[in-house]
């Protein structure tokens, strides 16, 4: 099943929901510009599926 957000529901992240998610480090909301250096992409999620990982740039980042 698919739920999506809608304009009376906010995005979750939550379990049974299938989820597309980039973990970068930095915060692309005050520079953009950090999604354009894959060094600072740490894991993509499609579908709720793990796709790809980089653990070291994982061990670098600081808890949110």
């Amino acid at each position: 099943m698919c739920r999506c957000a809608s304009k009376r529901q906010a995005p979750q992240v939550r379990d049974g929901y299938l989820a597309d998610l980039l973990l970068v480090r930095g915060n692309p909301v005050e520079d953009v510009r950090i999604l354009q250096d894959r060094d600072n992409l740490a894991m993509v999620m499609k579908d709720g599926a793990v796709h790809a990982t980089d653990l070291p740039a994982l061990a670098h980042m600081s808890a949110v």
